[in-house]
Formats: C-alpha cells, structure tokens, sequence
C-alpha cells in the first residue's frame, strides 16, 4: 500500500468518532426500571454520574440524607410533610452553620444528582402583588416555573447562619436570572418548606420557597428581562386562578396554593 493511500486512512479514521454510549435522558429512563440498590441501578447510576460531572465539574450542593437512606434521622428535612410552614421548620437555624448541623452536606452535584441516598434542598421564588404573578417559563419544555436553584458551597457556609446562607443563595438566583432597575430583595424567611414525592424528580429534591412582595407587579414587570435568555423568559400571569389554571404550571405551584 502506497504512502498516499496509508495518509487517506488516517484522515478518514480521524474523522470517525467513537459512539458515546447513552445519552443522560436515555439513562435517566433505564434508572427508572430496576430498584434502588439493585446492582443494575447502581451501574446505571454509576454512568448517569459521569455525564453529570462533565456537565457541572467542581460544583458542591447543599443535601440532606433522604428517607430512603439508612442516614436519615428523625430530625431530617425528609421526614417533613409534603408543605410546611417555615415556622415549622426546626431544623433551620439563625445562629448555626450547615458545617455545625451533621444533617445536612455540601455533595458533589454528580454524587447527588438521581441518588436515592440524598436530597438536594433548593431555594425558590415568585414575585407578586398578591394579586399577580411574575414567574418563569423554561424553554426547554414550556414549563412555568419559579425563580431558583442550588444551594451551592462558598466558604460563607463556614461562618454565615444557615438562614442567611438560603437567602444569599435565591436572591443570587433572582439577580442572575432576572435583570430589574432596581434590586428585588428577597425576604429574610422563606414563607414555606416543599418536599413532595409526586414526581420523579421529586425524590431527589426539596425547597424553601420565598414570595417576593411588590406594590404592582404589572409595572415591575414592564421594566424586567431575563438574565438568562437560552434558559427562560420572565412571564406575567394575571390572578391566581390563570397560574394554577395553565396545564404546563409548575405542580410546585399547586402544592402551595394557600400560600400564593
């Protein structure tokens, strides 16, 4: 074989990537048929967390054990009701920092992502006049939704209350994805806990949700945009009854209906 023809193969191999094997969506599915500590979930769940650590490298999130682990406690936030009041909530402090408080962990986002083992504990917010509601709507499925995210580690978590660490973290998640004139300050408490099991992706995830009060939010709404525009836009929705009644409203949003 002639040098020429040697250097056309190498150019054609170069061209032909190895298959990647399944896709996180396809892998979610699989996890979905075979029990929690089952050797096949455990492969599965194995693979799902190398596609995670390639797509949020380096990033730690606040969990707690869920209830399906045997390193759940009677106090746990997993063991709360499917909505509670914050009052309620005993298990947050205004003096003591999640690195004093051994139920809760700052988890590799691809150790917590669909482990059965943990909870990630979220923060989230709407925006409302208590008439009418300024929320997201997610481009990826349509949904509508709430402001919010993680609870990330920051060496603050060191040193800063645990009360006070959930509120640096949503009003970072309000500043980066909504852009406003004038900062929308989120309050100090959360007005409720949500730990559902609806869902699946509920078995993984629970959240502190905050309401952010404003004198009219048709008029801050008029001066908001999205601070991330391949993720969302920023939505108006008139009463109540049009939030909860749209077919692709968050089930979050119904779960705390009283406290809209």
């Amino acid at each position: 074989m002639g040098n020429k023809s040697k250097e056309k193969i190498k150019e054609i191999r170069k061209g032909i990537k190895a298959p990647e094997g399944p896709q996180l969506p396809e892998l979610i599915n699989k996890l979905k048929k075979y029990p929690f500590g089952s050797d096949k979930h455990h492969k599965i769940r194995k693979a799902i967390s190398k596609k995670i650590e390639k797509k949020y490298p380096g990033q730690f999130v606040l969990c707690v054990p869920n209830k399906f682990s045997d390193m759940t406690t009677a106090k746990s936030l997993s063991r709360y009701d499917s909505v509670t009041d914050f009052f309620r909530v005993n298990a947050i402090s205004s003096s003591k920092t999640f690195f004093e408080d051994d139920q809760f962990s700052f988890i590799s986002r691809e150790e917590a992502e669909y482990n059965f083992n943990w909870k990630q504990i979220g923060v989230f917010a709407f925006i409302t006049d208590g008439k009418d509601y300024i929320v997201l709507r997610k481009k990826e499925d349509r949904t509508i939704t709430m402001i919010g995210g993680h609870v990330d580690y920051s060496l603050d978590a060191y040193q800063t209350s645990q009360i006070d660490i959930l509120r640096l973290a949503i009003q970072k998640e309000v500043d980066e994805e909504i852009k406003h004139k004038k900062q929308l300050f989120v309050p100090k408490e959360p007005i409720c806990f949500v730990n559902t099991f609806n869902k699946f992706n509920d078995l993984f995830h629970a959240a502190f949700v905050y309401k952010i009060q404003v004198n009219n939010a048709e008029r801050i709404f008029e001066t908001l945009k999205t601070g991330e525009p391949e993720k969302h836009d920023v939505i108006f929705i008139s009463g109540k009854e049009k939030l909860l009644g749209k077919s692709d409203t968050h089930h979050w949003f119904h779960a705390i209906e009283k406290y809209l």
